[in-house]
């Protein structure tokens, strides 16, 4: 049987002044990186502390089982006879609850989800008036008099 040899060149160092520049070239670096750090750290903490904070509130938002917003739906031109009860009774809580706290029955027919002339505002207290626009509940509304106007 015959021999094989396989002749395996090994790769030599490179001589002592390339490592040297190389770890001048890294100290340099690094050295770099603290001035620009210690220049900027403030920015820096502030911006990872902004970044932390937004993660919190994502994560607080997107576990939320129950979202109550009744109103999302409805455009300021809506007619009044469309807007939901539990939308009237959003909007009420929204700016009234602390100064006259009144709760809508969930039947409630009367002028504040009225609309009998599109949406024109129509004063008094028949079945011939009503505040006519979603619009006009959430303006007038903000004056926490659940008989305004009629």
């Amino acid at each position: 049987m015959t021999e094989i040899i396989v002749p395996v060149d090994l790769p030599t160092l490179p001589d002592r002044s390339c490592m040297e520049e190389i770890d001048r070239c890294y100290d340099s670096t690094w050295s770099s990186m603290r001035s620009c750090y210690g220049r900027n750290k403030t920015w820096i903490i502030g911006t990872l502390f902004l970044i932390i904070i937004g993660i919190i509130v994502v994560v607080v938002v997107v576990t939320q089982k129950t979202y109550n917003w009744p109103c999302i739906t409805y455009t300021p031109s809506t007619l009044a006879s469309s807007v939901s009860t539990a939308c009237l009774q959003y909007i009420w809580d929204l700016n009234c609850v602390t100064k006259a706290p009144y709760t809508f029955p969930a039947t409630y027919q009367g002028w504040w989800n009225q609309s009998p002339q599109g949406s024109a505002m129509i004063a008094g207290h028949t079945s011939q008036s009503g505040v006519g626009t979603y619009g006009n509940i959430i303006i007038y509304m903000g004056t926490c008099n659940i008989y305004y106007n009629q």
